[in-house]
């Protein structure tokens, strides 16, 4: 096994422990057994277990910014843009199952300093969804409603999906959770 197919391989074993036994649960004893190795071994991977919750929170948390600023960037219609991100969280969700759940479950176990920016992004990102409603509602693009109510609700409709690809799941599936998603939740604010 080369060292990149190695390295991978101690990340989805990292990631699917933190996963299901939780992030104070999980030792650096627990991801060695796992792989196969001894415990001295993971530090050729990771220098301490903070550093992949860190380095697995802002790199997804980068993909997230990265397509929401894009999609701020366009000419869409608040509808259009709030179906894109639908289907940005949906393929995030799908291709970063674990990932995608640690910005809901984990990221509380930062240290001060990291979990400070994060929830500095998180905040940035929050704003840009409450900015599409609010410029969705001006235009009468969604029903008249409160911008902020309506950005807290969409961003709990959708930070759940990880759960449907978590043990795996085809294209197809994740396709069709896109459509149910966006006729669901597009159909409550569209006027």
């Amino acid at each position: 096994m080369s060292v990149a197919d190695r390295r991978a391989n101690f990340t989805k074993i990292a990631h699917r422990l933190i996963y299901e036994k939780g992030y104070k649960a999980t030792t650096m004893r627990d991801i060695a057994q796992n792989m196969g190795c001894d415990v001295a071994n993971i530090y050729n991977y990771t220098k301490s277990k903070e550093s992949i919750l860190e380095q697995s929170l802002f790199d997804t948390s980068a993909i997230f910014h990265e397509g929401i600023k894009k999609l701020m960037r366009n000419e869409l219609t608040p509808k259009e843009k709030l179906i894109e991100i639908i289907k940005l969280h949906v393929t995030i969700s799908y291709e970063r199952p674990y990932q995608a759940a640690f910005l809901i479950d984990e990221w509380r176990h930062l240290s001060n300093e990291k979990l400070n920016l994060f929830l500095k992004e998180r905040h940035q990102y929050e704003s840009w969804i409450f900015d599409i409603f609010n410029t969705g509602i001006m235009s009468n693009d969604f029903r008249i409603i409160d911008p902020k109510i309506a950005s807290i609700t969409f961003l709990s409709s959708i930070r759940w999906v990880h759960n449907q690809f978590v043990n795996g799941s085809s294209p197809k599936q994740r396709i069709e959770l896109e459509v149910h998603l966006t006729n669901c939740i597009i159909g409550g604010y569209c006027s």
